[in-house]
Parts: structure tokens; sequence; C-alpha cells
């Protein structure tokens, strides 16, 4: 689930976080920390995660990005008034929100209610996020050659 996801209160199923894949990490680390650190029992482990690659109609979209940074929809720690914006967004069945991203300074976001607005997706790599406590490390996955015969 994304930082959307959370804020809206679960009416955004998918998003898409530009063309920087580093808003989309920032975002997916900070509620992948958040989540981990209360399964008490997770002393170590390697999740791995797909990077994809999306072009959708952003026609009927609104667009939270006219709103200033400081906005209360933006507290990075507080979500009651993104919750209620998602609530309303819900209840006259928006289609999707464009807003800044909370984690990474610059980068623009998507929250999209429903996968219909979607024309393509294609999986665009792998990343592996090391859980030692915390998140230790981010890495890109790629493939070994094989050796040749």
């Amino acid at each position: 689930m994304d930082a959307w996801a959370c804020r809206l209160a679960s009416w955004a199923i998918t998003s898409k976080h530009g063309y920087r894949a580093n808003a989309a990490i920032s975002e997916v680390k900070y509620y992948q920390q958040a989540y981990w650190e209360k399964v008490s029992s997770l002393r170590y482990e390697r999740f791995v995660f797909r990077g994809l690659k999306c072009v959708f109609d952003e026609a009927g979209c609104r667009d939270a990005t006219r709103l200033a940074r400081t906005h209360a929809i933006y507290r990075p720690d507080d979500y009651q008034v993104s919750r209620a914006l998602g609530a309303a967004l819900r209840k006259e069945e928006g289609v999707g929100l464009r807003y800044h991203s909370v984690r990474h300074a610059g980068a623009t976001c998507w929250a999209l209610r429903t996968p219909r607005q979607v024309i393509d997706i294609v999986q665009t790599t792998h990343l592996e996020m090391i859980w030692n406590g915390a998140i230790a490390q981010v890495n890109r996955l790629s493939a070994v050659p094989a050796p040749p015969r």
C-alpha cells in the first residue's frame, strides 16, 4: 500500500509515482519500515518488490498539486485531513488524485481508485529491502548472465 492508499484510507488501489522511481522507493520504504517495526518476531528478512511503469488516462483525476506543500493533507505523520479528502473523493466516485510526494521533495505522485484508467503497465525492475531491525539496505536486483556452455 502506498502513502496515499494509507492517507486516503484505502480508496487508492494503485499508484503511479511519476517517472521518478526514487519517489516510489522513498514512499514504500517509509511505510514498510512503519509496518515491519510492529512485527515483533521479525528479526531479519529480505523482501522483494517490483517496480512498475504505468501509463494511464489522467482525465477526471483531481489535482492536489495546486495546494501548497504546507497544506494539512501533506503532513507526514498526521493523516486526518488527507483521509477526509480520500473519503470525499470516494463519495463523489473520483477516479484519482495527483499530489506532491510527501517523502521525496520535487516528485509528483498519483493515486488511482480503479485500474480502469490504466492503459499500459510493465514491470521495470526488482528491488529488495533488507530488514535487520530497520531497513538496512535497498538494492536494485538484476539478472546475472548464465555462463557460456
